[in-house]
């Protein structure tokens, strides 16, 4: 898939961040990381959320949330990010029948 990216004007706060899909790696030995650009850094470092499927080439659950720190009174954009963990091919299945979802929600007090 291409074009995760979304914007959004916030206030003084963090944001959640969500995304669910299903992944499969061809190697079973390595694994799919996503990660999160908040205005082109990244928000969980170069380690990002790593999944590992239990057979080669097989669907697993990739869906993740997580929180930002707080940000600034400004518009952000936000990118989902994704790559293999070393050799292989990493596949994220969104279309073709496959449901996957993208969402940024603001939290307030």
């Amino acid at each position: 898939f291409t074009g995760a990216s979304l914007t959004k004007t916030t206030g003084d706060n963090p944001v959640l961040v969500g995304f669910g899909a299903t992944c499969a790696q061809s190697t079973l030995s390595n694994a799919i990381v996503y990660n999160i650009d908040v205005d082109g850094t990244l928000e969980m470092g170069t380690d990002g959320i790593v999944f590992r499927a239990a057979v080669a080439n097989d669907n697993t659950d990739c869906s993740f949330v997580m929180m930002t720190s707080d940000l600034t009174a400004a518009s952000h954009t936000f990118k989902l990010q994704w790559r293999t963990s070393a050799s292989g091919t990493a596949t994220t299945n969104c279309g073709s029948g496959e449901p996957c979802n993208f969402w940024v929600h603001e939290v307030t007090d």
